[in-house]
């Protein structure tokens, strides 16, 4: 009987070295989460800013030089303005929808790693019930052999 209990609570340590490991990953693997997210954040931040100042200098660089090109050949300098803040708008509506993909996958990235971090938890405690429930069982047992011993 002594050897069960002591069987039974080698097992409970394992099994306990086991949640504390799992913990301890799962802490890892949110702080990796973080730090991928504010890097994340980072790079969006840098090209949004980039995408915005290359518009910008570039409309202003196309318009200056129209202007000192050809003045009187203004109806064609409005034509390539109007080109370009076409394309500007697309590159930037585009930019825009990569900005939000990006995010909408960051939203279900963070939402697979709650279910996951969910499922974790229920098994764990799973576990840990088990364990618990077990080493009960054997020490009822143990205790009822004692007692018809």
């Amino acid at each position: 009987m002594a050897k069960l209990e002591v069987e039974a609570r080698a097992r409970l340590k394992a099994i306990m070295e086991a949640i504390r490991e799992a913990k301890e990953a799962r802490d890892k693997a949110r702080e990796a989460m973080a730090e991928a997210e504010a890097e994340w954040e980072a790079t969006l931040e840098e090209a949004e800013a980039t995408a915005t100042a290359d518009l910008e200098a570039r409309r202003k660089a196309e318009a200056e030089a129209e202007l000192e090109a050809a003045k009187e050949e203004e109806e064609e300098f409005k034509a390539a303005m109007a080109k370009l803040e076409v394309e500007a708008r697309a590159r930037l509506k585009a930019i825009m929808e990569a900005i939000r993909e990006a995010k909408e996958a960051r939203d279900k990235a963070r939402e697979a790693m709650a279910e996951a971090e969910a499922e974790w938890e229920a098994t764990l405690e799973e576990a840990e019930a088990t364990a618990t429930a077990d080493l009960e069982a054997r020490r009822k047992a143990e205790a009822e052999a004692e007692l018809e011993a």
